[in-house]
């Protein structure tokens, strides 16, 4: 892992989660936890209307401190309610961070973003709902909804064992404005605090064996 990325890492602390945010963690900490059974292989999907930013960070996130933990039975997975393509401003910004990513090009990119030579690379791209829950294994989906919008239109998903809101303000608001990268930087960051510490909380789960 380069200096850059590990420097980073270690400061994504609790320390500017709002209370307010801190008890909305702490809630859906309660219901995966309630909703762990049996030790079954569970799928999160990071739900965003156009899987491109914010759940894209959120599944990157997810991914990192699973592994980090050992929580070896979730299914990390973010999809949409329509397929587009990993937005290049995350992109970007994960670079920014000290991520490598390889881009094979394309419409819609199968992204490798590695953060250690040692660890297998997460897989970042655009999917649809229905593609993640007709690929998954496990023995029970939650949809995370990360957007109010994906959440508001998106009223019944298949096969989805819970539904919880996560929502995100959508970087997309400073596109092509002084702001961009300002606001991304801080969206990232505040996905990655809020991802480590919900993360922290479901180190009561056991893995399968």
């Amino acid at each position: 892992m380069n200096q850059t990325l590990n420097t980073y890492l270690e400061s994504l602390q609790f320390h500017s989660i709002s209370e307010s945010r801190i008890k909305i963690l702490d809630s859906i900490a309660d219901s995966l936890l309630s909703l762990q059974v049996n030790n079954k292989k569970t799928t999160l999907l990071f739900v965003c209307t156009h899987n491109s930013r914010r759940s894209q960070f959120s599944q990157l996130w997810a991914e990192y401190f699973a592994r980090h933990f050992q929580l070896t039975h979730l299914d990390i997975q973010s999809c949409g309610t329509e397929v587009t393509a990993c937005n290049f401003r995350v992109i970007y910004t994960l670079r920014n961070l000290g991520f490598q990513i390889t881009n094979p090009g394309g419409s819609n990119p199968q992204l490798s973003v590695k953060y250690s030579d040692l660890a297998r690379p997460i897989t970042l791209y655009s999917k649809s709902i229905e593609s993640c829950i007709a690929s998954s294994e496990s023995g029970q989906i939650i949809a995370m909804m990360t957007c109010d919008h994906a959440d508001q239109n998106c009223p019944i998903i298949p096969k989805v064992k819970s539904r919880i809101q996560l929502l995100y303000v959508d970087p997309k608001v400073t596109d092509d404005t002084p702001q961009e990268s300002e606001r991304y930087q801080e969206r990232c960051r505040q996905i990655g605090e809020e991802i480590h510490y919900l993360f922290s909380k479901l180190q009561h789960f056991k893995s399968p064996n």
